[in-house]
């Protein structure tokens, strides 16, 4: 058996690999060969399933109204406001205080608190999550997030 015959189609055969006592560095490499192909073709086929980013930018929806969060990266309200505007594509100015620890002073000054999150919508001090939800509640938010700074 030949090799030609071994990898008919494209399509490595393993059975007629073994029987062609070939020797061995020969057929690791032709395994290695059809191995890394059907890598990359599993690779392809997933990377055409995500999403494509660009337009996961395009639909991230624009407001007029100037949306600013003062929090810290592990505290759960500051994560739930931000899921909050994630999942109405709403943009916004993230402030982690955490890493940016010279923000919190700037936060004091415009809202003269010191508990996480701080939300400013058109440099309006709105509160934190429950203020937050308080305004959608009572469908406040719409109108502050339409709103031209």
């Amino acid at each position: 058996m030949s090799f030609p015959s071994a990898l008919a189609d494209g399509e490595l055969n393993y059975a007629e690999l073994f029987k062609s006592r070939a020797k061995p560095i020969t057929c690791t490499l032709l395994l290695l060969s059809a191995l890394t192909s059907r890598i990359q073709e599993i690779i392809n086929h997933r990377f055409n399933q995500l999403p494509d980013i660009k337009q996961i930018q395009r639909d991230k929806i624009t407001m007029p109204a100037k949306i600013e969060i003062y929090g810290t990266t592990s505290c759960n309200k500051c994560v739930n406001v931000r899921e909050f505007f994630d999942k109405k594509n709403i943009e916004y100015i993230d402030y982690m205080i955490d890493l940016m620890p010279l923000e919190k002073d700037e936060m004091i000054r415009r809202c003269g608190l010191k508990y996480y999150p701080q939300i400013f919508i058109n440099d309006k001090h709105i509160g934190g999550e429950e203020e937050l939800l308080m305004l959608e509640h009572e469908g406040n938010l719409q109108v502050l997030l339409t709103e031209v700074s």
